[in-house]
Parts: C-alpha cells; sequence; structure tokens
C-alpha cells in the first residue's frame, strides 16, 4: 500500500489534494484549473480500472494517474496558459515539482516507485515515450498516456456539445475545413502534431490520430464503448470522414472481442 502518511509526508492523495489548494485565489481555484484537478482525477481513476482490467497495481496506477499533470498548476499560474509551445514543458515541470516534493519530505512514495513515477510524468505529454523504458517505468509512462487520452477525448466532446469549445482551446479557430498542411502532414508522416492544427477541426482529426498511439486494449474498449471515437467521425468535415473511419477499424481491429 502507498496510501499512508508516514513521518516522511504525505500520502499522494493528501499531497495533491493540499498542492492544488496552494493554488486557490480567494479560496476558489481559477475555472481552468478546477478543470485540471477534475481530470486528474478522473485519470487516476481510470488508471486503476485499465491496471485492474490487466491484473497489475491499481494503487501505482492511481498515483501516477493523479500526479501526471501537476506541472498544469504553476504553468497556469506562471505563464497564464496551457500552450507548452508558449510557456514551458508541463511533463519537465511536473517531474521538478515533484522532486522538489519527495526531495523536502512534504510526499511520501516507496522508494522503488519514485523514478518510474518521475519519468512517467515527464514523458507523458510526448509525442512518443523514449526507446528503452522497462518494466514498472514503461508500464506506467504507458498506462498514464492511455488513461489521459481517454479523459481527453471525453472532455472535448462536453465542451464541444455545451458549445464552449472556444473556452477550452481558446487559440484554434472555428470548425470547418481541415487545414491541407495537417492532411499532408498526415500523408507524409503518418503522425501527427500539433504544428499544424488551426482550427477546431483540425483538433479533432489530431485526436483521432492518437488512436494508433494507444497501449492497451481496455483502453480502446473505454473509448469505442463511449462512442467517443464515432463522434469525432461524425462531426469532421467531409475531407476527414475516410481517415475517420479507417481509424475507428484500426481500433475495432486491435480488440479480440466484439464491442
Amino acid at each position: 500500500m502507498i496510501g499512508k502518511n508516514t513521518e516522511r509526508g504525505k500520502d499522494f492523495r493528501a499531497w495533491f489534494s493540499s498542492f492544488v489548494r496552494s493554488f486557490e485565489e480567494n479560496g476558489e481555484l481559477p475555472p481552468l484549473l478546477k478543470v485540471k484537478r477534475e481530470h486528474s482525477l478522473r485519470v487516476a481513476a481510470l488508471s486503476r480500472i485499465i491496471a485492474d482490467d490487466l491484473g497489475e497495481d491499481a494503487e501505482e496506477a492511481e498515483a501516477v494517474g493523479l500526479l501526471h499533470d501537476v506541472g498544469r498548476f504553476p504553468q497556469h499560474r506562471d505563464y497564464g496558459t496551457f500552450y507548452d509551445a508558449l510557456s514551458i514543458d508541463h511533463g519537465e515541470l511536473g517531474q521538478s515539482v515533484i522532486e522538489e516534493a519527495l526531495s523536502q519530505g512534504d510526499l511520501c512514495l516507496p522508494a522503488p516507485l519514485e523514478a518510474p513515477l518521475l519519468t512517467a510524468i515527464r514523458h507523458h505529454n510526448n509525442l512518443a515515450l523514449p526507446e528503452g523504458l522497462q518494466g514498472t517505468t514503461r508500464f506506467l509512462a504507458a498506462l498514464v498516456r492511455d488513461a489521459d487520452k481517454i479523459d481527453v477525448f471525453q472532455v472535448v466532446r462536453e465542451w464541444f456539445e455545451a458549445g464552449r469549445a472556444s473556452e477550452l482551446l481558446p487559440r484554434l479557430e472555428p470548425e470547418g475545413r481541415l487545414s491541407p498542411e495537417l492532411q499532408e502532414e498526415r500523408t507524409r508522416q503518418g503522425r501527427l502534431t500539433h504544428r499544424h492544427v488551426r482550427t477546431l477541426s483540425d483538433f479533432l482529426f489530431l485526436q483521432l490520430s492518437w488512436v494508433d498511439d494507444v497501449n492497451f486494449t481496455p483502453t480502446l474498449e473505454i473509448l469505442l464503448k463511449r462512442g467517443n471515437l464515432a463522434w469525432i467521425a461524425d462531426r469532421l468535415p467531409e475531407e476527414g470522414h475516410s481517415a475517420a473511419r479507417q481509424a475507428i477499424e484500426r481500433a475495432r481491429s486491435r480488440i479480440p472481442r466484439a464491442i
């Protein structure tokens, strides 16, 4: 068990709660930090579900899920944005936050978990995981990326359906045709980055490409059961329909039991 307070410091759940409260203003979190807090709680729960399905340690999974985005809080405070390219890499910042909490004795984790968790937090937002990760480090890094994707799919859908997509993604133009540069990137590289995302439709198209970066079958099952992939396919402009259908079929083909 890693959820027990010791003389060294707080367990990961208590530490996270205390850490988040430190960013309150007049007793309230800024609205976008509330979004990140709730996102972190859901990713923690999703990480447990996936780990349990795979027969892995659910508590370690919950820890990395809850702590993966701690860098977002000082990023928003210091830069007023969640865009890494305009501020700081939030994975690197999150690693630094956890390292400091561990070194000062504010956060208590089993020693064997510290390095794997720090590595997973550092790389969870990278385009791809570094080669050579093994064992618990590889598992936690892959797991939190999967759980993160599931929740981002859901959050984006909910904000779109509420007519608030521009609040969540304020630097993007309204929905419309896909940017030619983004389609060219897909044809040339087979992988999409944020570099050519200009519109809200572009972002949805980018999300679909994440299917090819999913690591575990339970993740695909959750995405398909929630209908988030089909929702994106229906929302994309005509030029994205074929790629959307292909992405969904690739997801289904990787699941041994029917969804």
